[in-house]
């Protein structure tokens, strides 16, 4: 197989496969010789001959991949993690539930990681839901979901939501896709939304609070969420992520630094999509920073 597009339906069992490949379903036993595989779920024994690159995908239970090289974010199962040998991990990639075998060369800020699931991106764990609004304002309620946490070097599980003035944390985020768009292409939307302390409490929605939207360098743009969803569709002008192509799930580092304001910070992740719908999670991830 050469070249190819894998739908999300779609399984692969062996074989060899070449050039350009972007997977959404599942490819198993294979050998790679191409330039690079993108997205899916790979499982089994991989072998990747001369350079080729595995770039955002998941690993099935006890797969094993040798050779070439891994980039972007790379997950494996949690109970049965993946061994990868004989491979680069390039600069900037994020491992999770890989075991590194022999002969692994790591470049630059590579993070790998033994986690549990992430939890519901949510400040109510029971809402397991998300909203999609198109270009009229027109509301749905689409079957995606969103999960996230946060971090500190101290703690690898993103199951904390304090952090204190200036220390350093990561946030991390998944999306599982609405079936109807996996294939598509759209772009990946961030806000953030500051609350300095006062005695209302968190995510009161006060005229206090203060959004912006955030582009992959972290530089804000006001946006206007109390605001009717018509008028602050439109600020979207610098997406987090420009034209990804929607799998299944897609994992994402949304923040890596410090704060430097104590308060409450709101985190809200969605998709829009070309004909200019977003879907997104209703309900923020809160950071409070002491």
């Amino acid at each position: 197989m050469a070249n190819s597009t894998l739908l999300h339906t779609a399984k692969l069992n062996g074989g060899v496969v070449t050039g350009y490949i972007t997977n959404l379903g599942v490819m198993s036993h294979f050998e790679f010789r191409g330039e690079e595989l993108h997205g899916g779920t790979l499982s089994g024994l991989i072998q990747v001959t001369r350079e080729g690159v595995l770039r955002d995908t998941m690993l099935a239970a006890n797969t094993y991949i040798t050779g070439g090289k891994l980039t972007g974010e790379i997950v494996g199962d949690a109970d049965a993690p993946a061994t990868v040998e004989n491979v680069v991990v390039t600069t900037g990639s994020h491992l999770i539930n890989v075991i590194l075998g022999k002969n692994v060369t790591l470049e630059a800020n590579v993070t790998v990681e033994k986690s549990t699931s992430l939890p519901q991106l949510t400040d109510n764990f029971g809402v397991e839901w998300a909203i999609a609004i198109d270009n009229q304002g027109l509301r749905s309620r689409p079957p995606a979901r969103f999960s996230g946490g946060i971090a500190t070097i101290d703690n690898n599980y993103f199951k904390i939501n304090t952090v204190l003035l200036n220390q350093a944390f990561q946030v991390r985020a998944s999306i599982e896709v609405a079936a109807e768009d996996v294939g598509k292409v759209a772009d990946i939307l961030l806000v953030m939304g500051f609350e300095p302390p006062d005695i209302y409490g968190i995510f009161d929605g006060g005229v206090d609070t203060i959004y912006t939207t955030l582009d992959n360098q972290n530089r804000g743009l006001p946006i206007d969420l109390y605001a009717s969803a018509t008028v602050w569709m439109t600020q979207f002008t610098e997406p987090f992520q420009s034209n990804v192509l929607l799998q299944p799930r897609l994992f994402f580092t949304l923040w890596q630094g410090h704060l430097s304001r104590t308060g409450q910070y709101y985190i809200f992740l969605g998709y829009r999509l070309a004909n200019g719908t977003i879907v997104y999670t209703p309900s923020p991830l809160i950071v409070q920073v002491n």
